[in-house]
């Protein structure tokens, strides 16, 4: 995965989203005040799933 300094609303990640043309979100694992973790499934390798941090801008 790459890594991104921007920071996003979290409340745009739902299950299904695509991200980079990649990475589709299966679920959010957890949410805090730095932001939110999801598990993603990678579209190019079939089985292959991960953790995304997304940081908040909302503090």
């Amino acid at each position: 995965m790459s890594e991104s300094n921007e920071n996003v609303d979290i409340r745009a990640f739902p299950p299904g989203k695509i991200i980079g043309g990649r990475w589709r979100i299966i679920d959010k694992l957890g949410e805090g005040g730095m932001g939110a973790v999801y598990k993603v499934v990678d579209r190019n390798r079939k089985n292959f799933y991960g953790a995304m941090k997304v940081k908040s801008f909302v503090h």
